[in-house]
C-alpha cells in the first residue's frame, strides 16, 4: 500500500511544498494531492507516500483513455501520475488546496 489519504497531511505538505498550489500547477493541467502511511518500506523503515498528480489529458479520439505512471523519486517515495480527458471535467472543481469534493 503506497499510503492513505488524509486532508491534514495534505495541506501540511502543500504548506511545505507551495509549488504544488493549484495555482501553480494548473498551468500544466494538473492538481496533486499527498497520500502518507503507507507499508512500511524495508530500506528506509518509513511509511511509504506517494504523490498522486491528476492530469488533464486532452486525447478526443479516445475520451475515456487512462494513462497511469509512477516514478520512484526516493526509496518508497512515489509520484503517480493519472493522464485522461475524464480528469478534465473535475480539474476545475478542485478548491484552492487541490481538493475536489463532487457533490453526490
Amino acid at each position: 500500500m503506497l499510503g492513505f489519504w488524509d486532508e491534514r497531511s495534505h495541506l501540511v505538505w502543500l504548506a511545505n511544498n507551495p509549488q504544488q498550489l493549484p495555482s501553480q500547477t494548473m498551468r500544466h493541467n494538473y492538481i496533486s494531492n499527498f497520500y502518507v502511511n503507507g507499508d512500511v518500506c524495508d530500506l528506509t523503515g518509513k511509511k511509504r507516500l506517494v504523490e498522486v498528480r491528476l492530469k488533464c489529458m486532452q486525447h478526443y479520439s479516445k475520451p475515456k483513455t487512462v494513462s497511469i505512471t509512477i516514478q520512484e523519486k526516493q526509496p518508497c517515495e512515489y509520484i503517480l501520475l493519472v493522464s485522461s480527458p475524464i480528469i478534465c471535467k473535475v480539474l476545475s472543481q478542485a478548491n484552492q488546496d487541490g481538493i475536489i469534493r463532487l457533490e453526490d
